[in-house]
């Protein structure tokens, strides 16, 4: 007897997290959907905590799972595709978009030159919102007793040096 194989989709979106199970004939067999909370720190501003997106992924997962009456052992793959990275973004193999490779110096610069915020807003947006997203205490922040790590930019927002626990690993031209 041949063991039932199935795809699990994931999709995230700005205002949920979606789970598709779809089978070795590209059939849906169900859906899962969790609802994700949208944290607004000031008018046209919305954030996402790591943790409440990772919780509703698994909760949409569950429900797609228990609804089409599959268990993880019949899940033949969750992704698993060759990614390529070109013009700045990453493709699947068939040329589908999987998603960013934006650097932080990127969307330093995207924050101040396209969308007119600050610098302290940039810095804040690269540096302290990640630390906190991640849990990382000591990072993102500039205080006595918190990691040296720093990125120097020019007036460009082009990285110019890093120094990492205070000590220079790498310098520009």
């Amino acid at each position: 007897m041949t063991a039932r194989r199935f795809v699990l989709a994931l999709d995230q979106g700005t205002t949920g997290s979606t789970a598709l199970v779809v089978d070795a004939d590209g059939a849906l067999r169900a859906r899962g959907y969790a609802e994700l909370p949208q944290h607004y720190p000031r008018p046209g501003w919305v954030e996402h905590d790591p943790a409440q997106i990772w919780a509703t992924t698994e909760r949409a997962a569950a429900e797609a799972l228990t609804a089409a009456g599959v268990g993880a052992a019949e899940i033949a793959a969750v992704g698993g595709r060759t990614i390529q990275v070109r013009a700045q973004a990453a493709f699947l193999e068939d040329g589908t978009l999987a998603g960013s490779t934006l650097t932080m110096d990127r969307a330093f610069r995207n924050v101040v030159n396209d969308v007119g915020g600050s610098l302290v807003d940039a810095a804040m947006l690269c540096s302290t919102s990640p630390a906190r997203a991640l849990g990382l205490s000591g990072f993102g922040v500039l205080a006595e007793g918190c990691a040296a790590d720093l990125t120097i930019l020019d007036r460009a927002f082009r990285v110019v040096r890093t120094l990492i626990a205070g000590h220079e690993v790498w310098a520009g031209n």
